[in-house]
């Protein structure tokens, strides 16, 4: 019942003068009410709060028109009112709710041997003023769940662009599409190089542990994944139990029983995929949420091959040319962001300059390549393997000591040997407390110094114990 019928039946009310002086100002009290409902911020009160005011008027409406003799009252349009609440303030079952209420109350009235005449009537309007309210809830709760997925995605959008690695960007994109799509979890995988077969994971929502040990080979491993980079279209899977279009480790892991493949395009080539998964049968996306994914994987794919540019910027202007392991430039920013009781060792190769002269350039860049190689092999993941002139290499270990620069050099000696009759002298230092970057590496410049003139060259010197099994 619409505002406008309200008004008519208090001018009913009043021309005929029944009940006027009670029901008029009951209806036109309620009026004002109803038009205030917009304006008024009902959505901020917890549902208990909003429903009640519902609950009362459908009780209080059934029983005083099932206990009422005589004709049917005027004030059936208050059943109208109360419909129009909810469904404008609270979600579509709370119309049949209410509507149960209603009926339960008409049942109570006749039952105590109230009025039974009509009560048919009145079930009907109980009915009809249900239905509607279903409808337009449905509609304004779809309505506001649009409007509220808009608003995530306008923000979420921002805060992607603002994003500053291929991690930060990936974690995001993989949390507004869970949270558009109401997934139980997303993973973003970008191809591990451009061109490459091989998707690697770089963030997502959902999942514990690291998101880069998501690998798949989408020319080697059937993967809906592979399916959307190849077409560049979206891939619903809605029981993964039965398609050959997925990865069975994959459906495994995450106990997947509905899937959707996104494909990430960048601006030249498609940089990867977005997978999704629900852990129940779930149904394929609406018109509203492909737009909206649509959008955001569109926006997705821009961030991500600029970011993945960065990185790739990032990491050639820290790394040297010819070898392949950390430049200068990176030993400088490694050694600025140390601790007291880091271990610096400087090392030279000895005899390079004579093989350098007697066989060409090329020789020694091959001597550098394999002694870089050499060297990396001989630290540990998260020490610093860096060239920082012709000859001349370091390592930084964020904890370390004399003992730890043995292991560290032992290791090396045994995996170079006498490779073209090039060995290598070392130096070492532990930072300490209150000593700059400078005196540090100028004490393990004089320890190496004292190598070069007192310790054999050929291979590279070492104390005379080291225990290799020593962890560092």
């Amino acid at each position: 019942m619409t505002l406008t019928g309200v008004a008519y039946e208090a001018m009913l009310l009043w021309l005929t003068g029944e009940r006027f002086a009670t029901e008029t100002a009951v209806l036109v009290g309620l009026t004002a009410v109803a038009a205030a409902v917009p304006f008024f911020p009902w959505l901020r009160w917890p549902t208990w709060a909003v429903s009640l005011p519902a609950i009362v008027g459908v009780g209080l409406l059934t029983l005083g028109n099932g206990a009422a003799e005589g004709e049917l009252p005027h004030d059936m349009p208050l059943f109208g009112l109360v419909f129009t609440y909810a469904a404008l303030l609270l979600s579509p079952p709370w119309s049949l709710r209410l509507a149960a209420l209603a009926l339960a109350g008409l049942g109570v009235a006749v039952g105590a041997g109230h009025r039974s005449e009509q009560v048919l009537e009145l079930a009907g309007a109980v009915v009809i003023f249900a239905l509607c309210g279903l409808l337009a809830a449905v509609s304004t709760d779809l309505h506001r769940r649009h409007s509220s997925h808009l608003v995530a995605l306008h923000t979420g959008l921002a805060d992607l662009v603002a994003a500053q690695d291929e991690a930060e960007a990936a974690g995001i994109v993989g949390r507004l599409a869970t949270n558009l799509l109401h997934c139980d979890g997303a993973v973003v995988a970008i191809r591990e190089a451009a061109g490459s077969p091989i998707l690697v994971g770089r963030g997502g929502h959902g999942l514990d542990g690291d998101y880069a040990q998501i690998r798949v080979d989408i020319d080697e491993e059937q993967s809906g994944a592979g399916v959307a980079v190849r077409t560049g279209q979206p891939v619903w899977i809605g029981d993964v139990r039965t398609s050959p279009d997925i990865s069975r480790r994959i459906v495994t892991a995450v106990s997947a029983s509905s899937a959707l493949f996104l494909p990430l395009n960048g601006p030249s080539n498609r940089l990867g995929a977005i997978a999704l998964w629900w852990t129940a049968p779930a149904r394929e996306p609406d018109e509203f949420a492909d737009h909206a994914v649509h959008l955001l994987t569109t926006q997705a794919g821009l961030v991500l091959a600029r970011l993945g540019e960065v990185a790739r910027l990032d990491l050639a202007s820290l790394t040297d040319p010819l070898t392949g392991i950390a430049n200068r430039r990176a030993f400088e920013a490694g050694m600025d962001a140390t601790e007291p009781g880091a271990l610096l060792i400087l090392i030279d190769l000895d005899g390079f300059k004579g093989l350098n002269d007697s066989q060409g350039h090329p020789a020694g860049d091959r001597v550098l390549r394999r002694f870089a190689r050499t060297l990396a092999g001989s630290t540990r993941g998260g020490d610093l393997s860096a060239r920082i002139g012709g000859d001349e290499f370091a390592v930084v270990v964020d904890k370390g000591n004399d003992h730890s620069a043995a292991i560290i050099t032992g290791r090396l000696r045994s995996l170079w040997g006498d490779a073209e009759a090039v060995g290598f002298s070392f130096g070492h230092a532990v930072r300490q407390p209150g000593e700059s970057v400078v005196d540090w590496i100028q004490r393990a410049d004089r320890d190496l110094y004292r190598a070069k003139r007192g310790r054999p060259a050929l291979p590279g010197s070492l104390p005379s114990t080291v225990d290799s099994d020593h962890a560092i």
